[in-house]
């Protein structure tokens, strides 16, 4: 949804649901390949794709922290801490609170007309008006994670529960 300068995406809960479902080097490498795609072009980002989209928009900070949040619940999610409510809970917040970190730090320096707009601003236009749909988009991963974990397991591509070194 059109929305300046951050647009309102599903983005967190696929970053999130990733990291969740293909652990921590697939989710990177995916999380990586979708930022190449996008860099080279492909309008896979909110409101299109290109080098300067990155060099020069608002949302970078977000999508490099999509990379190191999705790492981030796919680590914990190949151990036993995974299948734990309290654990995945907080993994997500923190992930949540890693793209926000990342996504505003940028946007505080993000210039607009020559002038960055800083910090108060960047919280004020990039974090604020989320907070709410964010939440949403945590509970409905960590409700969707089980049931995603038990069709990898059919598919074979998961035997058992998630554990450490497993990808």
């Amino acid at each position: 949804i059109p929305w300046y300068p951050v647009p309102l995406t599903g983005g967190t809960f696929a970053v999130l649901l990733s990291g969740g479902l293909l652990g921590m080097w697939r989710a990177i490498i995916a999380l990586v390949a979708y930022i190449g795609i996008g860099a080279a072009g492909g309008g896979v980002f909110a409101t299109g794709g290109g080098w300067s989209y990155l060099a020069d928009g608002p949302t970078t900070g977000y999508i490099i922290g999509y990379v190191i949040a999705a790492g981030l619940v796919g680590w914990v999610a190949e151990r036993a801490l995974g299948r734990r409510v309290v654990p995945m809970a907080v993994t997500l917040i923190a992930g949540t609170a890693i793209i926000y970190l990342l996504g505003v730090a940028w946007l505080a320096n993000w210039e607009v007309e020559g002038a960055a707009d800083g910090w108060s601003a960047a919280v004020s236009n990039g974090v604020l008006p989320f907070l709410i749909g964010d939440f949403a988009k945590l509970a409905a991963v960590g409700a969707l994670l089980p049931a995603g974990w038990g069709i990898a397991q059919k598919l074979g591509l998961r035997t058992g529960a998630p554990r450490a070194g497993m990808l």
